[in-house]
């Protein structure tokens, strides 16, 4: 189309005279440079059509993201896992909603991120983290960094993330500000 978007609607896949596998319609957008739209959604035929009963349905990354002007942009997405079958206490699934917001001033030397989400599990508890990364430049000599970081239920953090690293890791927020005097310099964090 003219606005640079490529549409397919209903495709259907056959062998020979039957019908295999049929799609509603497949939507992708081809502009160049930042555009706000759909982010792609991840998720298998498995989470469609469960193959057994202690099976987790999975679906990521169902969002949008929007390119607020050249040195802003948001992004919200949804990911949802479902319960290992029936009524398990031990794993219920869950609902994680996020957001993002990030910022990138060159004329004030300044860039981070502000995020958030909202974890809500199938047996009642929930889990709210917030975090906020930040630099900022104020001279040739002066720098400013933080990392806060809150999170309300650290158990949920652990048990629903898929990165290892993150499962063991300690949540902790930090601030520092560091200064140059010639050739010398000062650190406060």
């Amino acid at each position: 189309t003219a606005n640079g978007t490529v549409i397919a609607r209903d495709v259907v896949l056959y062998i020979g005279d039957v019908p295999t596998l049929w799609l509603p319609f497949i939507f992708q957008n081809v502009k160049s440079g930042r555009v706000s739209g759909l982010l792609t959604t991840r998720f298998g035929i498995s989470d469609i059509v469960r193959n057994s009963p202690t099976y987790h349905r999975n679906i990521e990354n169902f969002g949008y993201y929007w390119a607020l002007n050249d040195y802003m942009d948001a992004t919200t997405w949804v990911d949802w896992r479902s319960g290992a079958g029936g009524s398990n206490a031990s794993d219920p699934g869950w609902i994680k909603y996020n957001a993002e917001w990030q910022y990138n001033w060159l004329n004030r030397f300044m860039s981070g991120s502000l995020r958030s989400n909202y974890t809500a599990q199938g047996n009642g508890t929930s889990n709210l983290g917030v975090s906020w990364g930040h630099a900022q430049q104020f001279s040739h000599e002066g720098q400013l960094r933080l990392d806060i970081n809150y999170v309300t239920n650290t158990t949920i953090q652990r048990q629903n993330t898929f990165d290892p690293v993150q499962s063991l890791a300690t949540i902790y927020s930090q601030a520092s500000y560091s200064r140059k005097f010639g050739p010398a310099s000062v650190s406060v964090g």
